[in-house]
């Protein structure tokens, strides 16, 4: 789901001008790509984040992941059987079933090991380096790891950036959906007076004002 929203503001990003930096967020078996480039991958007790050698697991965090595999298994044997009664269901003749109505419970996906989080996951892209944990890094080259200060730094940057995505998003649906759809409803119809009820709505900035970005952090120089 984070994925495909940083794809949506990316696009927002170029259709209003405004294409900045922006930060991927990836978590543990979300995503299937192509070498295992996003999230989690461990091999041979070795932890791999996006790619990136991380570090050896330790005893308790290989007794976390095989608890996460049994649990995936399981997982996986609940959903078969949650589909197989909707199915049944269906072909008895009703009509699908609430989740609350359901013999089975919803299944829900088991909870990621702790060394698997969101902000272990987490990737910022700058200009010239990246961010991801507590270490920057050059392409796939480990460099350094932040200090105190600029963790804080950091964290205060993914705050005003957040704010930053809601705002272009914001600006965006009222760009495109006030301005260009807006008029096939005029004349007072009840379709564009709810679309101006929605406008109104919106907290994002107002249309014609762009957002700021925030000042990104200065963990590498870029010399071009």
């Amino acid at each position: 789901m984070k994925l495909i929203s940083v794809v949506l503001l990316v696009s927002c990003f170029f259709a209003l001008g405004l294409a900045n930096r922006a930060k991927r967020f990836t978590g543990f078996g979300g995503l299937s790509t192509v070498g295992g480039h996003v999230g989690c991958v461990v091999s041979d007790n070795k932890l791999f984040i996006n790619g990136r050698y991380t570090k050896e697991l330790t005893d308790s965090e290989q007794e976390e992941l095989d608890q996460y595999k049994k649990s995936q298994d399981q997982f996986r044997e609940d959903v078969k059987k949650f589909i197989e009664e909707r199915q049944k269901q269906l072909r008895q003749g009703g009509s699908p079933a609430s989740d609350s109505d359901m013999k089975t419970k919803k299944p829900e996906p088991p909870k990621k090991p702790s060394f698997c989080s969101d902000k272990a996951t987490t990737q910022y892209v700058f200009d010239g380096c990246s961010v991801q944990g507590d270490g920057i890094y050059i392409g796939n080259n480990f460099v350094r790891k932040l200090t105190t200060s600029e963790q804080t730094e950091l964290e205060q940057f993914d705050k005003q950036f957040t704010a930053y995505q809601k705002a272009v998003t914001g600006q965006f649906r009222k760009e495109i959906f006030g301005r260009h759809f807006g008029g096939l409803f005029e004349g007072g119809s009840s379709a564009s007076k709810s679309t101006e009820v929605a406008q109104q709505s919106d907290n994002a900035e107002p249309t014609g004002k762009a957002p700021e970005a925030p000042k990104t952090p200065q963990f590498c120089s870029l010399i071009i």
